[in-house]
């Protein structure tokens, strides 16, 4: 099993203020599929706030102001 790591891209669900993160729903070993679980999760938590990060760096974020 691969160790967090080895799979530094995350996708992260903030809170409804966009201050925490809720809930990690993906980590990858690159960006290509790294942005395949970003998409699938911006069409499955269209009105979520959202990141696709690799370590501190934000590589797409959506903020939904009515999340």
């Amino acid at each position: 099993m691969a160790q967090a790591e080895d799979l530094p891209f995350t996708v992260e669900k903030w809170d409804a203020a966009g201050n925490v993160i809720a809930r990690v729903l993906a980590r990858a070993c690159n960006v290509l599929i790294a942005k395949g679980a970003y998409e699938a999760a911006r069409r499955q938590y269209p009105d979520a706030n959202l990141t696709l990060r690799v370590g501190v760096r934000v590589i797409e974020a959506i903020r939904n102001e009515r999340a």
